[in-house]
């Protein structure tokens, strides 16, 4: 909803303070950004969170790969949901309080698995493949993708989940931007602007296909 983007929107501008180490102003960001929304105070920890997650480009795969199974295994996430419902509990102090005591845990969907989910998974893979690349050209930039790689472990482990979707929105929220960075990359390469190219296709297919679906209900009246 409008108050957790402006949380995320608070939590974004943070960053800056993540990066030059003030504490004090991270912790003032995260406060201001919980008066919108209690989820951000999750956001805490975050300010250790830097540069090593990609210095072994296959370890990052491997742990992505390994989250991707685990998520798609009912009964692992039969544990998870068990395990995070008391987190959820806490922090969803009204609606979401009385939808637990109503539903007995986090609601686990039915969640229909398509091209979109599979090319959201494809868009993911490309991310981290060129994370490294980027890092050691501007290691500052290392936040932002370390986030996102966060936001993907827990997406591949939550997905069936609108509760725990709703709190990594603060991660995902960083992929465009990774996204941005990498097509720029590819396109001052010589060799790979074509790569940029077919990049930039797929980000409009994807875009489109979330437009189409109307993820976040931006397309209600879908007449096609």
């Amino acid at each position: 909803g409008v108050r957790q983007f402006l949380a995320i929107a608070i939590y974004s501008f943070s960053i800056r303070y993540i990066i030059n180490k003030k504490f004090f102003y991270f912790l003032l960001c995260i406060y201001f950004a919980s008066l919108f929304h209690q989820t951000a105070l999750f956001l805490l920890p975050t300010y250790m969170f830097r540069n090593a997650i990609f210095a072994k480009r296959s370890l990052a795969m491997s742990l992505f790969v390994l989250s991707f199974v685990i998520g798609n295994n009912e009964y692992l996430i039969t544990i998870i949901e068990q395990s995070l419902s008391s987190v959820v509990f806490l922090f969803q102090i009204q609606r979401g309080m009385d939808h637990l005591i109503q539903s007995n845990g986090l609601n686990l969907e039915t969640v229909s698995v398509g091209i979109g989910y599979y090319l959201f998974i494809f868009t993911n893979l490309i991310v981290i493949n060129f994370s490294k690349d980027i890092i050691e050209k501007n290691k500052n930039l290392s936040i932002y993708f370390s986030l996102f790689f966060l936001g993907a472990i827990i997406f591949n482990l939550t997905f069936w989940s609108p509760e725990l979707v709703r709190i990594n929105q603060y991660f995902m929220f960083f992929k465009a931007f990774c996204l941005t960075l990498i097509t720029n990359h590819l396109f001052q390469s010589n060799k790979s602007s074509l790569k940029g190219r077919v990049l930039m296709l797929l980000f409009f297919i994807n875009f489109v296909a979330l437009i189409y679906m109307s993820s976040n209900m931006s397309n209600p009246y879908r007449m096609l």
